[in-house]
């Protein structure tokens, strides 16, 4: 005999698990923000009862979204503190939307934890000043995702009110266009330079990583000893640092010198603990300097003040790790390579992008053609008199006139 699914069973599971006193309301109105967001978070992983701290086994959203739920949490309630849901409308997000576009308070704080100190050496003497708190300012992107969160939560406690739909409006997106990528010349200095010093060997393995694999700082910096496979040339990119789906993808590694700067970032990570496939490529360094947590990944500050110096070596201040792929990808469009296969190794980027690199690639084309061709410019293959005259003189060879051909037809 077959058992069916007992529907009214499973309901009465679901809710005991939330408690007898929430089973109307998960989410209520009259909930402050903190103590909302311990349910919201539930919400979105598979087993509704999972505790804070605890991984859930399965979850409706990726690792990504949970660490981006968490950062939302905390930008929200600094600012919203015990507010409770029913009291959250459109002029209290638009406020949000002022102070975290500009860093003012309360988003002026402490960027790091060490801020709060002076500099010192390793003899305690004071290198520097603390430097204290700053303004904080985040972009539009951000501002809107965050009050994205705050949205559906409100959505959940049944108080988003019609005035709000009304007059909520999201921050306009900047559109900051393609990281700058170096030039030839400059890439070759920046190398030349980074090589130079056995301070800054591990910006020079970085570079070289990044720009003959096209991958994004954050998908370098996340990377894991197991998501590397030298044997077989290839690098994946796993999904905890994909921006998103099509940022997950497996690059073919055919360059010598890329090979080698993996082998000497696995070797690096490797004397900072990262021994098993599940450590990270770059292990975060602990506080004091002389230990690295392999199971967590560095931040984008882990090379900053040697990534600094070469800057200041080279006199290109500009130059930041996220342009380094977009070096890689400008250097393949001057090489003449299909624009598909660029973009493969990027990951599905933006029909903006797109539009760049063949540009750069038409352009390439171009000069490959002036360069390899006998004549100042190339023949125009649209007068097609001598093709016609060439091919009557074979038809004349071979003894058939315009007529057999007429008749033929």
């Amino acid at each position: 005999m077959t058992l069916k699914y007992d529907f009214k069973a499973a309901r009465e599971e679901a809710l005991s698990a939330f408690g007898t006193a929430q089973r109307q309301h998960v989410i209520s109105a009259d909930m402050t923000l903190e103590e909302t967001f311990e349910h919201y978070i539930s919400l979105r992983s598979l087993g509704a009862h999972t505790t804070q701290g605890r991984r859930p086994v399965a979850s409706y959203v990726s690792a990504q979204t949970r660490r981006m739920d968490q950062n939302h949490r905390k930008a929200l309630l600094l600012f919203f503190q015990e507010a409770s849901l029913s009291d959250i409308h459109w002029y209290d997000l638009k406020n949000y939307q002022s102070a975290r576009s500009t860093g003012a308070e309360p988003f002026i704080r402490y960027r790091r934890p060490q801020d709060e100190f002076p500099r010192r050496n390793r003899k305690g003497e004071i290198l520097a000043p603390p430097k204290g708190r700053t303004p904080c300012p985040v972009k539009p992107q951000q501002i809107n995702q965050e009050l994205a969160t705050l949205h559906k939560i409100l959505m959940y406690a049944e108080t988003w009110s019609k005035d709000d739909q009304r007059y909520y409006r999201q921050l306009r997106a900047q559109n900051e266009g393609i990281a700058r990528a170096l030039t030839p010349e400059e890439q070759k200095l920046w190398l030349e330079a980074s090589l130079s010093r056995q301070r800054w060997m591990i910006v020079h393995w970085w570079s070289v990583a990044s720009i003959n694999t096209c991958m994004g700082a954050n998908e370098l910096n996340g990377l894991r000893i197991g998501d590397i496979n030298l044997s077989q040339q290839v690098v994946t990119v796993p999904w905890s640092s994909a921006k998103n789906k099509y940022r997950k993808r497996t690059i073919a590694i055919e360059n010598e010198s890329c090979l080698s700067a993996f082998e000497q970032l696995i070797a690096r990570a490797y004397d900072r603990g990262s021994r098993d496939p599940q450590h990270h490529l770059f292990p975060i360094g602990k506080r004091g300097g002389h230990a690295y947590d392999p199971a967590r990944h560095m931040t984008g500050s882990g090379i900053k003040r040697e990534w600094n110096e070469v800057r200041a070596a080279t006199n290109l201040p500009w130059v930041d790790p996220y342009g380094m792929r977009h070096t890689g990808a400008t250097r393949l469009a001057e090489e003449g390579f299909p624009i598909d296969i660029i973009m493969a190794r990027m990951g599905h980027a933006t029909e903006e992008m797109r539009q760049h690199y063949t540009q750069i690639s038409l352009s390439a084309q171009r000069r490959w053609m002036q360069a390899h061709s006998h004549a100042t410019s190339l023949p125009d293959i649209t007068d097609t008199s001598a093709s016609i005259a060439e091919a009557l003189q074979l038809l004349r060879i071979a003894g058939i006139t315009p007529q057999d051909l007429a008749g033929a037809h």
